[in-house]
């Protein structure tokens, strides 16, 4: 199973709706090869719900891939999600792994807002002047990519491998569908 797979966990929110919040435990390590991006759900009920992605116990899961043509993790308008790599709210026990260096590990696009990443190992070696191992990226929606956090990471260059990614975080944007508010702290 897979996050961003061809049958992954985002493929399966996207094709579904939520009726509640959603709470995704990885208790293994996963490959992932950025097939499907995260989508804005569909909703019914009361709405606004949260997708919590974090690990199921107190030891690190690896979450790895080597794209080939986008982000390995890509939220497209997809709004409340929550990826916090700390067991029973301490540690870091989700290393993330982008094994390609020409593309961002994480992608927010297209009206990505109020979306978490923290506590986690975020590691790439992404060469790409135009992107960073977290893409802020640019906007079809007038609320551009906002509202988002990125708080307590460890975000650096491979462990496995040597090599200094040309940025850790990149924001760009749209003209007149700005990118605003975001946090980016304690990383």
């Amino acid at each position: 199973t897979s996050l961003s797979g061809a049958s992954g966990l985002f493929k399966k929110i996207n094709d579904n709706l939520l009726t509640g919040n959603l709470v995704a435990e990885i208790s293994t390590n996963l490959t992932e090869d950025g097939t499907n991006a995260l989508n804005e759900w569909l909703e019914e009920g009361a709405g606004t719900y949260t997708l919590t992605i974090r690990p199921a116990s107190a030891s690190e899961k690896l979450i790895s891939g080597n794209p080939v043509s986008q982000a390995m993790i890509r939220f497209n308008g997809a709004d409340r999600v929550i990826i916090d790599g700390s067991s029973g709210g301490s540690g870091k026990y989700l290393r993330f792994r982008n094994e390609n260096t020409m593309l961002s590990l994480f992608t927010m696009i297209n009206g990505a807002c109020f979306d978490t990443i923290r506590h986690c190992h975020i590691e790439s070696n992404c060469l790409h002047t135009l992107t960073g191992t977290i893409f802020i990226s640019t906007s079809t929606a007038a609320t551009g990519n906002s509202f988002n956090a990125i708080m307590h990471n460890s975000i650096h260059d491979r462990t496995d491998l040597t090599g200094i990614p040309y940025a850790a975080i990149y924001a760009s944007g749209t003209s007149g569908k700005e990118n605003v508010s975001n946090t980016i702290a304690y990383n």
